[in-house]
């Protein structure tokens, strides 16, 4: 015979169980819309440099191979997880650690040559680079704290799974940037990119509320380093 106490602990179990299981879904359905914003943001791109409107020089080509690589990983990651596959999980993980350093490392060279291969020989020019490189350089910053920092935690699966959707969702702030006709884009809103940006952060906040009831240490942490990046740059520039 089972106790009213047993039932009562078997039913939270089975609550529990089933939200966990709902969740992983959350993060393989996140890592689609990721590729989807990053298709639609980048496609434009090449799409006029296919057309001659447009020249890339060939560094820009290796970068969006790797950075294409780093979204299928975090895809291929995410459905590992879905499927319950954690031990080929966690070893792609510890591949995926050089693969990191080069993301971050291409980053850096891309938003330095903004400045290397169109130096600001003019007032207007000037104006225009510095505000692109310093975003450019919190992104790379940003991307690095929270990647390193999920390393270091892949042990406690809630904050490593966390960190690393910030460090997905700031490297879309380059796709998010190129979305010109998305609404209140342009030069009487050029910080609204931002915005698109952290709306990013509502799916993370009602997973956290969903799964745990309440908003997860992590996400509040990293939200609001997000944003206070974002305020400084808005206050500079």
């Amino acid at each position: 015979m089972i106790s009213p106490a047993q039932e009562s602990v078997y039913a939270g179990m089975d609550k529990l169980s089933s939200k966990n299981s709902s969740g992983r879904y959350f993060f393989m359905v996140m890592a689609c819309v990721f590729c989807v914003m990053a298709v639609a943001g980048f496609v434009p791109s090449y799409q006029a440099a296919y057309e001659g409107t447009f020249q890339f020089h060939w560094f820009v080509h290796v970068h969006g191979a790797i950075m294409a690589s780093w979204l299928g990983l975090f895809f291929t990651q995410a459905v590992l997880v879905k499927k319950g596959n954690l031990k080929l999980h966690r070893k792609l993980g510890l591949y995926s650690i050089g693969l990191g350093i080069l993301v971050w490392l291409s980053m850096g060279i891309v938003s330095y040559r903004v400045v290397i291969g169109f130096p600001a020989r003019v007032h207007s020019l000037n104006e225009v680079i510095w505000p692109v490189l310093w975003v450019q350089c919190s992104a790379m910053n940003l991307f690095g704290l929270f990647f390193t920092w999920a390393i270091l935690a892949r042990k406690d699966a809630a904050v490593h799974k966390r960190l690393l959707y910030m460090a997905m969702l700031v490297l879309l702030q380059a796709a998010v940037g190129r979305m010109i006709w998305l609404p209140w884009y342009g030069l009487d809103h050029p910080n609204a990119f931002f915005l698109y940006l952290d709306l990013l952060l509502i799916p993370l906040i009602v997973y956290d509320l969903v799964t745990t009831n309440r908003i997860h240490r992590m996400t509040m942490i990293g939200s609001l380093g997000i944003i206070a990046v974002q305020l400084v740059t808005i206050s500079v520039f």
